[in-house]
């Protein structure tokens, strides 16, 4: 082989080994960066599946706290049921209420009437009873005098008898008293008096 050639083949021998070293470095450190961008990866993986295991603790969360929610909307809506209920039948006892207010505001005017009206008749009746005491007294008074004059009228009575029985002067028995007891008094049979005493008694 001449010398040229194999100096040339020389030169492109370290020509192509330096070329193999330059790529062999190049690829050593692409294989360093890889190695670093797999370690940032699994780095970045582990973060991401902790951001992972973050979001699906965060979203078991939400979720109890939408069901949380959910019950508590759904217990202030039987609350507002409840209270809605609640207000018809305050309500509707204010409105009774105020109906018991109204008859009873009419029957303590009615009551008041009424002892008004007791009041008026007790007056009344005072009046009343003291016009039947004076009644009652006259009455009395009139019974005692009435008494009085009838005792007097009987006395008189005694009197004006006796003296239309009795003689004035003497005070024997009269013609007046004797007259009803004429037929007992005279004879029956012919007696010689007995024309006198129908003179007597006529």
């Amino acid at each position: 082989m001449p010398r040229n050639n194999r100096d040339n083949l020389e030169q492109l021998i370290k020509q192509r080994t330096a070329e193999l070293l330059t790529a062999n470095e190049e690829l050593a450190l692409q294989r360093e960066e890889k190695a670093d961008r797999a370690a940032e990866l699994l780095i970045a993986g582990k973060e991401l599946t902790f951001q992972s295991e973050e979001k699906a603790d965060r979203a078991a969360e939400l979720l109890i706290a939408d069901k949380e929610l959910t019950y508590q909307k759904e217990e202030k809506a039987d609350r507002a049921a409840e209270l809605f209920i609640a207000n018809k039948e305050l309500a509707f006892q204010n409105g009774e209420k105020e109906k018991r207010a109204v008859e009873l505001i009419a029957a303590n005017k009615e009551l008041e009437f009424q002892n008004g009206e007791k009041e008026k008749r007790a007056t009344e009746l005072t009046a009343a009873n003291r016009k039947l005491v004076l009644l009652n007294k006259e009455k009395d008074k009139r019974a005692v005098e009435l008494i009085r004059t009838n005792n007097e009228l009987a006395v008189q009575n005694r009197n004006v008898l006796y003296l239309s029985q009795h003689d004035y002067l003497t005070g024997l028995y009269n013609r007046i008293f004797l007259k009803p007891k004429k037929s007992a008094l005279i004879p029956k049979d012919n007696c010689p008096f007995r024309l006198l005493w129908e003179t007597l008694m006529d």
